[in-house]
């Protein structure tokens, strides 16, 4: 009881403190956007291209029509004149995990959709993975690690100790010496606490824009820290997710306060959708 209180009290004084910090963003990529060959983001699409092949092509991809067709509904309720650009994969990994790749390759983690509870939460994790895309996080932080050739060095220098030690087979060194660095300190800046606050602002917003109760979002960081939290009381291995995504107790009040914001002048919060989610859930 407690502990709800201090919850709720926190929550409050986080959404009075950023009520008038909320601004609407825009998608800083167009609809269909293809690069120009012999543009910098064209070498990373190319790059990134083989990491999605391997995705596509991997034994652990889920590839039910219907759980994937019902994933891609909801991309495209969330953003309608992206939802084509996107490709959404399935892996059967069971952690809490999500990712978004700089050309429109989005992977879900089969253990995100044990963990969350409706339609509305799911929406979430999607729309702050979209919100790193349409705020093109991710090539930014190419040419943030472009300009950063010390870091890549050392990243070498890294894989390159990995295969002289047999830790790595030294017929794929040279492959994922090429296209792991650039895919990893890119998915490092996308990550950064600037872009992962647009991420989480974007997203509820897109959810609210999209009919989606905006307040499931702030509930799916809840459930996943209380799960880590109890992880580690057991003394069990928590989820690999909060190594690329911070999750402080303080982002639950940014995003409670989005809600707030979003919902003030509204009759109702939005949908939550737990039985439709449910019906798609349970054969699995």
């Amino acid at each position: 009881m407690l502990r709800n209180c201090i919850l709720c009290c926190v929550l409050l004084v986080g959404a009075s403190a950023l009520a008038t910090e909320f601004q609407p963003l825009e998608a800083k990529i167009s609809p269909g956007h293809v690069p120009d060959m012999g543009e910098l983001e064209a070498g990373l699409w190319m790059r990134v291209e083989q990491h999605e092949t391997d995705v596509k092509n991997s034994p652990r991809r889920i590839r039910d029509d219907e759980i994937n067709q019902y994933l891609h509904n909801i991309l495209c309720r969330l953003s309608p004149d992206y939802c084509e650009d996107i490709r959404l994969y399935v892996t059967r990994v069971p952690f809490f995990n999500a990712s978004m790749t700089p050309n429109g390759l989005m992977t879900v983690w089969s253990g995100l959709l044990l963990r969350v509870h409706n339609e509305a939460q799911l929406a979430a994790i999607l729309g702050h993975e979209l919100g790193h895309y349409l705020r093109r996080h991710g090539l930014d932080g190419f040419k943030d690690a472009k300009l950063k050739s010390n870091v890549a060095t050392l990243l070498s220098l890294g894989f390159g100790f990995a295969a002289y030690t047999d830790n790595w087979n030294a017929d794929v060194y040279s492959n994922a010496n090429d296209i792991g660095q650039y895919i990893l300190l890119a998915s490092r800046y996308a990550h950064s606490r600037a872009a992962e606050r647009e991420a989480d602002q974007f997203g509820v917003q897109l959810m609210s824009e999209a009919g989606y109760d905006p307040f499931e979002a702030a509930r799916v960081w809840k459930n996943i820290i209380d799960e880590e939290e109890a992880a580690k009381r057991g003394k069990l291995h928590g989820s690999p997710f909060f190594a690329t995504h911070p999750a402080p107790k303080d982002r639950l009040a940014t995003l409670d306060s989005y809600a707030r914001i979003l919902t003030a002048n509204k009759a109702e919060n939005g949908e939550i959708a737990t039985e439709r989610f449910m019906r798609h859930m349970m054969p699995y």
